[in-house]
């Protein structure tokens, strides 16, 4: 009899401990869905409001290039929530990360991922700068996994820093590592905050209203990096900046 109650018991719990676990997931949910829900309605009311102007105006040429630039970078906005949420459904299926690993140099892709991002600092009046390195830094990784990882974290760094602000990306080894280190003079994360800064859906709570993003591309960075045997570390102070480091074995 008293091993019955004790089974009982057990069971009791552990449904209580499920269901209370379904309740946090269900607020993940809403919480994301209302996120997402206001960062992709941002984009589409500037594509819709611009392409009304476009079409019901006459415009020089000089104001129709700029308004189709603002209506190319909503379209840019968009799909980086698209293939961030593509990205997150894959990497929560519970099916390991596919590698299609290749052997390149890791400063050569990072100097080309700086330098496409150049024009979303130059709107912003941010200098970017890439710290070359005299030498190729050759490792064996996923080539388009690993370009993913450098276009959440430099646009990220853009995103989060003010206007006149910097970013510094550079490329180093440090033993059996090839380092890549993006540094900004943004606005910094709250020291309590920095534990749960790869968790999925997280946004640091006083950026919420200076930048457009679903909270999920940090996890993916951290899931991508972790897949490559890899670290990422981050330090950061409020109104002086953050510093990611992703560290990942050397061929």
């Amino acid at each position: 009899m008293e091993k019955l109650e004790e089974l009982v018991a057990y069971r009791t719990q552990a449904l209580a401990d499920a269901n209370e676990e379904l309740k946090r997931l269900n607020k993940e949910k809403d919480a994301f869905l209302a996120v997402l829900t206001h960062d992709m309605r941002t984009p589409l009311t500037s594509i819709k409001g611009y392409a009304t102007i476009l079409r019901d105006r006459e415009l020089s040429r000089t104001q129709q290039v700029q308004i189709a630039n603002i209506i190319l970078r909503s379209e840019e906005t968009l799909l980086d929530i698209v293939n961030n949420i593509l990205e997150i459904e894959t990497l929560q299926s519970g099916t390991p990360v596919l590698l299609e690993k290749s052997t390149f140099d890791l400063a050569l892709l990072v100097k080309s991922v700086a330098e496409s991002l150049e024009a979303q600092a130059i709107e912003k009046q941010i200098t970017l700068y890439y710290e070359t390195v005299p030498k190729p830094i050759i490792i064996d990784a996923d080539m388009k996994k690993i370009e993913r990882v450098l276009l959440n974290l430099i646009s990220n760094a853009i995103k989060y820093t003010p206007e006149e602000g910097e970013v510094c990306v550079r490329t180093y080894t440090n033993g059996r590592f090839a380092c890549i280190e993006v540094k900004d003079t943004g606005y910094g994360i709250p020291e309590d905050e920095l534990p749960h800064i790869f968790e999925r859906f997280r946004r640091v709570k006083d950026h919420q209203h200076m930048a457009i993003g679903t909270g999920l591309g940090l996890s993916i960075v951290k899931s991508l990096v972790d897949a490559h045997h890899g670290e990422i570390h981050v330090t950061s102070q409020v109104d002086k900046g953050s510093t990611f480091t992703v560290k990942l074995p050397l061929n």
